[in-house]
């Protein structure tokens, strides 16, 4: 893998990033997907729009509150401009929520139409990690050990030793759980089954992660991220319930027999 490729432009080098560039793809993904899913869908050109226009905010607020809670999450000088994925996903998610509920758009029709494609978008996100060599995985032995490029983070911390590559994992784990939720469920259980299976996944491989996961309230048992993961299953629970709760509740309503004229 390489972070960064290289382009003369006459006189001029240009340096451009890999992880840049697939975060870019990965937004696309996202804006384009929605758009394809939601005509497939009928929901109305007006509100395909306004949902476009939530994912733009979505994206600048889960940014913004990203690089703001990152630093809290490590002991020592703080530097600003870390960016840490749940964190983001998270601010995300409420932003585009308050924009949806905004222009008085239903929220969990929405979340549940969105939730593929964050799974992709962020799949795209993790392949620029590993382009990067950030977020990686602890030392390894076995075959599926990968040699990071000498100029990554992962090199410098191991010296060069064959490292798991939690962000192929992760990546392609999201891949798959993208075409799951848009292939084997229904639209009203797409953001429900999202967090479950994402925070189950996610829980599992920090287990493996090698880089310095930070700690949150000083709590070291479980890095930040997995504790964020078991909010993201507690809340997916919950919606489950909710959803198996009213889907019940209907079946049980009485019929009502019309008046039968005497």
């Amino acid at each position: 893998m390489w972070p960064s490729f290289y382009i003369e432009v006459g006189e001029q080098t240009i340096r451009l990033s890999f992880y840049m560039i697939l975060i870019a793809g990965g937004i696309c993904h996202l804006i384009i997907g929605t758009d394809s899913c939601a005509r497939k869908e009928n929901f109305p050109i007006e509100g395909i729009g306004k949902c476009i226009y939530a994912i733009f905010f979505a994206i600048l607020g889960g940014g913004l509150l990203s690089w703001s809670i990152t630093p809290l999450l490590y002991p020592g000088p703080r530097t600003w401009g870390s960016i840490s994925a749940m964190p983001g996903i998270i601010g995300s998610l409420l932003v585009f929520s308050a924009v949806i509920r905004f222009y008085r758009l239903d929220v969990w029709k929405h979340l549940n139409l969105i939730a593929p494609f964050i799974c992709f978008a962020h799949g795209w996100g993790r392949l620029g990690c590993f382009s990067a060599g950030c977020c990686h995985g602890q030392q390894t032995l076995s075959f599926l050990g990968v040699h990071f490029h000498p100029e990554s983070l992962a090199y410098a911390k191991f010296d060069g030793a064959p490292l798991h590559a939690t962000q192929l994992y992760e990546a392609g784990f999201l891949f798959i759980l993208g075409w799951i939720l848009i292939h084997k469920f229904p639209l009203a259980l797409r953001f429900t089954h999202y967090l479950i299976a994402y925070g189950t996944g996610r829980f599992l491989v920090e287990f493996i992660r090698g880089d310095d996961r930070g700690a949150l309230f000083n709590f070291t048992l479980f890095s930040p991220s997995q504790i964020l993961s078991l909010g993201y299953i507690g809340f997916g629970l919950f919606l489950y319930y909710r959803f198996k709760n009213s889907q019940t509740e209907k079946i049980e309503e009485p019929a009502i027999t019309p008046h039968q004229p005497g």
